[in-house]
């Protein structure tokens, strides 16, 4: 048998509203070690309460990505995407 493990699937999800908060949490709650290979693409923050959940965010472990799905190019999103085995949205 190998001691070899498999490579953590990374997972993007695509926002953090009531569905993307209510995803991640269910993530989080499924498997909290997932929070290392699971990031958040945020629209940049535009006030204090965008930017208190980006850092809550952040202090679960999550990475956060800066961009927004109605403004950036296709290629754009395809290099974002690239990186990731799973986008939820």
């Amino acid at each position: 048998m190998s001691d070899t493990k498999t490579p953590a699937t990374t997972t993007l999800v695509i926002g953090a509203g009531e569905l993307g908060l209510a995803v991640i949490k269910g993530l989080l709650e499924q498997s909290p070690e997932s929070a290392r290979s699971t990031s958040v693409l945020l629209r940049p923050p535009v006030n204090d309460a965008e930017e208190v959940i980006s850092r809550q965010l952040r202090g679960k472990g999550l990475r956060i990505i800066y961009g927004d799905l109605a403004t950036e190019t296709v290629d754009g999103l395809a290099t974002i995407f690239a990186e990731f085995d799973l986008v939820i949205c």
